[in-house]
């Protein structure tokens, strides 16, 4: 699974369609808005766009980094921080 798939109101169909145009889950994070309401419509765009969904994104992405070096976690674990106060 994907961090797409945590993201309630987005099911299977809709993650096989993103990721299929869009190639990967970074990309589909950085569609501009437009393109995205195109393919799957306002309502789950909003969603895919929303402060919870990219919350629940960095959150992969540190988990992947978890085999990085400890200064490398560390720079990290501050960049998702001062993110998150950004929403």
């Amino acid at each position: 699974g994907t961090s797409l798939d945590k993201i309630e109101g987005i099911g299977p169909k809709t993650v096989e369609l993103l990721l299929t145009h869009f190639g990967s889950v970074k990309k589909v994070k950085t569609a501009k808005k437009e393109e995205l309401v195109s393919l799957i419509g306002e309502s789950r765009a909003k969603l895919i766009q929303s402060p919870d969904s990219n919350r629940i994104w960095f959150l992969g992405i540190f988990y992947r980094i978890k085999y990085c070096t400890l200064h490398q976690q560390l720079a990290f674990q501050f960049f998702v921080f001062r993110l998150s106060h950004l929403y």
